[in-house]
């Protein structure tokens, strides 16, 4: 593939007043004196790309190109456009946007000049490739920066991919050297866009949607010809105050901070104008414009990944239907080709997808797009086993170690071997894994304690977890995690266990005397105990520890996003999982039901956020409590790989009421009342308060 084809790109001088960047297209006309069975267009667009033929837009290829490491994966999409060409003249081109790095030295991928490369095929065989006999031109697009927004001027529109247009007044595009990187394709979805509803004007000018979302909104709007109009995107609105608050983490290190989560149109003036982004991302509920208009329609426009949602739950209490349908909508808002921090900043910190790994595996039919988000991974991992904290480009922050960065190495392939039964990511990913294991110890003093660079329990209620508990807790799932998955896919699993038993013992040499844990914080007794790190009367000491502190804290948590990912699993496993309902359904504290009732319809990155003007309220990361709703509430559990040991255990609670959740093909449903029905393609334990029996695969109906 692309044996012939070059590099192609083209420059053009930008507003030196604002620094800003148009948008270039690249395109080229040709004939063809007979129409082939079959066309495809193998194409790659760097940094953010938009495809033509004949004066329509490639429906399916929204935002296509993923982010890569050029120097070694270049990705490239194909599209069947047999049906869009046609006998004599055709055009074939290209929109081209500019990168959205916040370091361009870190990856070719992220340079200023926008290129491409494409070959198109008839029938199997190259009929066409880029070459300099391409032309480019600025496009209407006078600004479009991903983590920003965009300028579109209605009075530079063109009927450019037309193949009568005349591009006589076109420069010549350079050919360029390839950026390095093996070719291959794109394996996982596209991003999908749909209309998500209208937003209703609730004050003048301020529009609201709903919910909180991704993408942008669709504008028909008319007025004064030159007029522009600007949209101020946000999640929330200012205090007291009929306005949208656009304050933001690191607003104001972006290289155009009056235009983050923010676009602009230039109206024609000719009747009603219709704008739409084409390539940035925003995160809103809110919408407000600036500008004076005759009329204006905002339509709200999704965009995600297309991922497809393999799981259900639902019951009868509707703040847990809430938490549930929130995880689901911050998980896919959050699923841009690769998973981002969230979609108001675009950033792909590892920690979050880590922390959400379970739950997007529960929850969609994730594999591929899980698979391209591991293999950019394994591209960033340097020699020495280290990682940026958001791949590919992520080196300037100091967030690195098992509790944050690395461990989606190892939570991802665990999880996917766990659920999917598929083991090409475990080898894919394995020497990752094991040099990572490898860069550990330079965390610490090169024993099993590690403690440097790292986040701790990221963004805590209150107090402080000890970073050295958490990286070292963190090191050892790391361990465990790769010593079970070598143990399933015939490896030699014993380093592995040694290791996870020395950090044992290296923790509890300074941590644990006389039976009793050296902690302060709730986290620094959740962890811990829950990976194993305890004898199990000290976790039972340390269960009733927690229940004290959650109790005396208004039956709230007051940890933060590392504690609370083990704190209900482990909480419920002692017994405590009454405690643990109450605190989940406490609506009178910062939390989970306070969140899901206070109609964001996402997850924010601090429970806190109504005191916290820069984080952003659709998180993926506290996703993970939706896994409890299932293995506890709902009680499906599977022990180990392949579905060889299922457990159901379900919570048999009047605040619940009726349930019904299913999960990879295993259906529990209760009635609230008496009868408990079970339908699982696999035998199954079932244990109903302690009392417990064997079922063989089917329908079961079993009186409570």
């Amino acid at each position: 593939m692309f044996e012939n084809a070059k590099w192609i790109t083209g420059f053009i001088e930008c507003d030196r007043e604002k620094k800003y960047e148009p948008v270039i297209i690249i395109a080229r006309t040709f004939e063809i004196d007979q129409l082939p069975e079959k066309a495809m267009l193998h194409v790659i667009g760097f940094g953010e790309a938009a495809y033509f033929v004949n004066g329509k837009r490639i429906e399916k290829a929204v935002r296509p190109t993923f982010p890569t490491v050029p120097e070694k994966t270049l990705i490239y999409t194909s599209y069947d456009i047999t049906d869009m060409l046609r006998k004599g003249k055709n055009r074939i081109g290209a929109m081209l946007s500019h990168d959205r790095c916040w370091e361009p030295s870190d990856s070719l991928h992220y340079k200023k000049k926008p290129e491409a490369v494409l070959q198109l095929d008839f029938d199997g065989k190259e009929f066409l490739v880029s070459d300099s006999s391409f032309k480019f031109s600025p496009s209407h697009i006078t600004f479009s920066y991903f983590e920003c927004g965009e300028i579109h001027d209605a009075n530079l529109i063109c009927d450019w991919s037309n193949p009568e247009f005349d591009d006589n007044g076109w420069k010549q595009v350079s050919e360029e050297d390839s950026p390095g990187g093996e070719y291959r394709p794109l394996s996982c979805e596209n991003i999908v866009k749909y209309d998500s509803g209208v937003g209703v004007e609730i004050n003048p000018k301020l529009f609201y949607f709903g919910k909180n979302t991704s993408g942008c909104v669709r504008v028909r709007v008319s007025g004064k010809k030159g007029a522009v109009i600007k949209l101020n995107y946000s999640e929330r609105l200012l205090p007291d105050s009929p306005h949208v608050d656009m304050s933001t983490f690191q607003k104001s290190t972006k290289p155009y901070p009056d235009m983050y989560n923010s676009d602009e149109f230039i109206l024609s003036g000719n009747g009603i104008d219709t704008f739409e982004d084409l390539f940035s991302l925003h995160g809103f509920r809110y919408v407000e414009v600036v500008g004076e208009y005759d009329f204006i329609e905002l339509t709200a426009v999704t965009s995600h990944t297309d991922l497809h949602i393999s799981s259900s739950f639902e019951c009868e209490n509707e703040t847990l239907n809430r938490i549930h349908d929130s995880c689901i909508q911050s998980i896919k808002t959050c699923c841009q080709g690769f998973f981002v921090d969230n979609p108001k900043r675009d950033a792909s910190w590892m920690g979050d997808l880590m922390l959400a790994s379970e739950s997007v595996v529960m929850n969609f039919d994730s594999y591929r797009v899980l698979l391209e988000n591991m293999l950019l991974c394994r591209d960033s991992v340097r020699e020495d086993g280290n990682m940026p904290w958001s791949v590919p480009y992520g080196w300037s922050h100091s967030f690195i170690g098992p509790e944050w960065t690395h461990g989606v190495l190892f939570f991802v392939p665990y999880y996917c071997y766990k659920y999917f039964g598929k083991r090409e990511i475990v080898d894919s990913m394995w020497d990752s894994m094991n040099a990572a294991l490898g860069f550990f110890p330079s965390l610490g003093d090169g024993g099993y304690l590690i403690y440097k660079n790292g986040t701790g329990d990221w963004v805590p209620v209150k107090g402080g977890c000890s970073l050295e508990v958490a990286m070292t807790v963190y090191y050892r799932l790391c361990a465990l995690m790769t010593a079970e998955l070598a143990e399933a896919t015939g490896r030699d699993a014993e380093e592995y266990t040694r290791l996870a038993e020395n950090i044992r013992v290296a923790y509890r040499e300074k941590y644990v005397h006389d039976g009793k844990v050296k902690a302060s914080h709730i986290t620094e007794y959740i962890l811990p105990a829950a990976t194993g790190m305890l004898e199990r009367d000290e976790c039972k000491c340390a269960a009733e520890t927690i229940a004290e502190m959650i109790r005396a804290d208004g039956f709230s948590l007051t940890s933060g996003v590392h504690g609370m990912k083990y704190v209900f699993d482990f909480m419920t496993e002692y017994g405590y999982g009454d405690l643990m309902l109450k605190v989940l359904l406490n609506d009178s504290v910062p939390g989970f039901a306070k969140n899901a009732n206070d109609g964001l319809g996402t997850l924010p990155e601090k429970f806190k956020y109504a005191e916290e003007p820069v984080i952003s309220l659709n998180h993926m990361f506290m996703s993970f409590i939706d896994t409890w709703l299932f293995k506890h509430l709902a009680g499906i559990q599977i022990d180990g790989f392949g579905f060889e040991k299922v457990k159901i255990s379900p919570m048999l609670h009047g605040d619940v009421g009726y349930f019904k959740a299913s999960l990879f093909g295993i259906t529990v449903e209760y009635d609230g009342k008496t009868t408990l029905k079970v339908d699982s393609p696999y035998g199954f334990t079932l244990d109903i308060r302690g009392k417990i029996g064997e079922y063989a695969a089917g329908t079961h109906s079993i009186a409570l």
